[in-house]
């Protein structure tokens, strides 16, 4: 009961809504943004091959992550495992019960000794410069957390809370610097409408120096991504849910407008 093992092909934005409560939700249940149905950390692809170990103790639940660093998305992951190295992922789940609300407070750090091109380089992207240098390995650290602050004395499925994510990593090998989440979600507290679920959140990329630098003597502006994304999911029948989503994002290059993405999504059960 306290050991899992996992080995093969594993959809990690799966992986990620299962352990997670208020975000994830895999794009169907809660948020629609890639960044908070899977926060891109540049180290972890969206389908991996590779094994999973978790161990859970009285105090934390420790997880280790060994897995081709090359995603498995378009292929089995069977035709050339590991010929680009190898990438180590561990992280640490310690729980809290701060005002007798349950929450989790998640330490994570990764390795991978696949060899990349270097970020670090202003001329990377200019068609004239020499080859540019080659980065043997490169890191990502990350802290997130949950809180609830309500739930259901009758049903637990029926709660709502805080959520966030903060991350860091090599710039010089990966294009996505710095990272973070935050926002609010779970089951509606209007009377009648329990079954109904809401979300908002505020999300931030903060892409490589050197990429952008490059970027720039290419001709592309290129700046950090940020963006808010509101979504309501009513519950009509016990089968079919309609979720209406807004997104307002400020896209990663410096001459484009503001964006306001408007989304409706229905899910019927059978």
């Amino acid at each position: 009961d306290s050991v899992t093992v996992m080995f093969g092909k594993i959809n990690t934005v799966d992986l990620y809504a299962a352990g997670h409560e208020f975000s994830g939700g895999r794009g169907v249940d809660t948020f629609q943004h890639v960044e908070f149905t899977g926060p891109i950390s540049g180290i972890t692809p969206p389908m991996i091959f590779g094994g999973i170990i978790s161990v859970k103790t009285k105090p934390a639940k420790f997880t280790l992550m060994i897995y081709d660093p090359v995603s498995a998305t378009m292929h089995s992951g069977l035709e050339d495992p590991f010929a680009q190295g190898v990438t180590f992922n561990s992280s640490v789940e310690l729980a809290s019960n701060f005002f007798g609300k349950s929450g989790k407070h998640t330490f994570s750090a990764a390795y991978s000794t696949r060899e990349v091109t270097s970020l670090g380089d202003p001329y990377l992207l200019l068609p004239t410069t020499p080859p540019p240098d080659v980065e043997k390995g490169y890191w990502y650290a990350a802290y997130a957390f949950e809180q609830t602050l309500w739930r259901d004395a009758q049903d637990a499925r029926k709660a709502w809370g805080l959520f966030g994510q903060v991350g860091m990593s090599d710039e010089d090998a990966n294009p996505i610097g710095r990272s973070a989440i935050g926002g609010i979600s779970g089951t509606s507290l209007i009377p009648g409408r329990e079954n109904d679920k809401f979300g908002t959140g505020i999300f931030y990329v903060g892409f490589s120096n050197g990429l952008k630098d490059g970027l720039r003597l290419a001709g592309i502006p290129a700046r950090d991504e940020c963006g808010l994304e509101v979504f309501y999911n009513l519950a009509l029948t016990p089968w079919l849910r309609v979720t209406a989503d807004a997104q307002v994002i400020r896209p990663p290059v410096d001459n484009r407008d503001t964006a306001i993405v408007g989304g409706l999504r229905a899910v019927v059960s059978f």
